[in-house]
């Protein structure tokens, strides 16, 4: 990979986690960005994920923007709803919804 391919991708994996809401926490955790904010939690596949955009589109409460290269970032956690049209549209598997138990 060249270093300028190198330094763009570290810049979208910041972009990822710093778009999203003040109760959102984000993280990477084994090629995964993962959202949370103690009550529902979502993991994006950074290497499944192809950046269609039908997860984006799916959701009806406009939980998830793309970033500038099209990868769908979470940015307002407190909208999602667990509908989980997002993780049963996508077609790579490359999203999951979670709700943490009470």
């Amino acid at each position: 990979m060249e270093k300028e391919d190198v330094e763009k991708a570290g810049s979208l994996r910041r972009e990822s986690m710093e778009h999203h809401d003040e109760d959102t926490h984000a993280k990477e955790e084994g090629g995964f960005l993962v959202f949370e904010n103690g009550k529902i939690t979502i993991r994006i596949s950074e290497t499944c994920c192809k950046s269609c955009g039908i997860c984006i589109e799916f959701c009806p409460t406009k939980v998830l923007e793309p970033r500038d290269d099209g990868f769908p970032v979470v940015v307002a956690i407190s909208k999602c709803n667990d509908c989980k049209l997002c993780e049963l549209r996508c077609p790579d598997f490359a999203i999951t919804v979670e709700k943490v138990a009470d």
